[in-house]
Formats: C-alpha cells, structure tokens, sequence
C-alpha cells in the first residue's frame, strides 16, 4: 500500500527533497503544522534574503550558495549545523550531535535535509526518540539519488496521539511536477486544514544554481 500524505491526520512539520520531472530544477518543500491550543497556530512562514524561515525563527531554510548546498534545519541546531557541514562533515556524521526537541511528551524529532547539485543526490535525516522515550535516541540518514518527478518525504510525527508518536520507516515517495506554484499547492491541500499553518516550495536549476521560493500561510499578514 503506497503511504499518502493525505491519509495522514497530524504529520507535524515536513521536508519533501527530490527532482522536476524534466530534471531541470531540484525541488525542496518544506511544511509546518501545529495543534489548535498551540501558541504557533500564530506564526508563519518568511523569506528574509537566502533564508526562509518561520516568524519565530524556529525553522530555517538556508541556502548555501558558496557550497552548493541548500540545506533545512530546525533553527535550534542550525548554527551547530552549518558549522559541521562547512568543516567538512556529512550528514550522517552531523545527525550524531543533533537531539529531539525537549517538549515532554512528545519529544519532536529533528529533521533535516540536505540538496546538493554537484554530487546530484539529496539527503534526509531524522533524531528521535525510540517510543517516545527520551533514554533512546536513534539517528537515521537516508540518501537517494535524483529520479525525474519521484521526492521523499519525511516528517516529525507518524500521524496524531497522545503522546505524538515519532515518524516510523524510511521516508516515502510523492510525484512531483515541473511548476513550481503546483507543487506547492498539491502538497498544501494534501495537508490537514485543521493543522496547518505554512507550506514552502523551493526549485533550484541545476545548472546554475539559482533558485526559486515560494511560500503560502494560513495568516496572511504579520
């Protein structure tokens, strides 16, 4: 049974990587989500220069142009983040000093993911905990190599609870098109209107780098 994002009634907040149909632009989506009694209901989604992040600076977008990369990090580790990729770590090797959020409970995972151009794959990782149960800890990396019109997708929470249980598996596949304002509206209405709150979409060309962003909030203005 293929895994829909639609069928999923709390996904929490969410990372799509992967590549256009035609193979001209990597495309990156990026969602956020929260309950009805949470303060973020509040916050949305904003592009200031190369970064995109949310109005309480808790997620950012950044895009790394001096090193190909364009990386999504969650804004608590991403100092501790860029500082371990630009010495020369991978993904897997940053994932290891990157932990869930402390919010008993639920213990929400850290995402993060990685689209680089020159070597042509995209990357996705996950901290969280095992059961809910802060004691244990697992880091998982993924890698794919691009595929035209196929993402991945991975997100913080298997689906609603209480406690939120964590994201189970590896990520899985959503199609993707060549326009960037239907990827982000695809992806936006398979979210549950109840929940969200803020959708990115991000196509970068291939051959020059450059990019094009994309946002979309339930709050309209600040």
């Amino acid at each position: 049974m293929v895994k829909k994002l639609k069928d999923i009634k709390y996904p929490g907040n969410g990372i799509i990587l992967g590549l256009t149909p035609d193979e001209t632009n990597i495309v990156q989506i990026y969602w956020d989500m929260a309950k009805n009694n949470d303060p973020e209901r509040n916050y949305m989604l904003v592009k200031q220069n190369y970064i995109i992040k949310t109005i309480n600076s808790k997620f950012v977008i950044h895009n790394a142009e001096e090193s190909n990369g364009f990386y999504l990090v969650s804004n608590k580790h991403i100092d501790k983040f860029l500082t371990s990729i630009f010495t020369g770590y991978n993904l897997s090797e940053t994932l290891k000093d990157l932990e869930p959020t402390n919010n008993a409970p639920h213990y929400t995972a850290t995402i993060v993911g990685v689209s680089d151009k020159e070597v042509d794959y995209s990357a996705l990782g996950i901290v969280k905990t095992i059961d809910n149960n802060p004691q244990g800890i697992t880091h998982q990396y993924f890698d794919y190599s691009y595929l035209p019109g196929i993402g991945h997708c991975l997100h913080t929470y298997a689906d609603n609870g209480n406690p939120l249980p964590p994201f189970e598996g590896e990520p899985f596949i959503v199609h993707l098109g060549n326009d960037i304002e239907d990827n982000l509206e695809d992806i936006w209405y398979q979210l549950n209107p109840e929940y969200r709150i803020g959708i990115m979409a991000k196509h970068i060309n291939r051959e020059t780098g450059k990019s094009l962003s994309l946002t979309k909030n339930i709050i309209t203005k600040k």
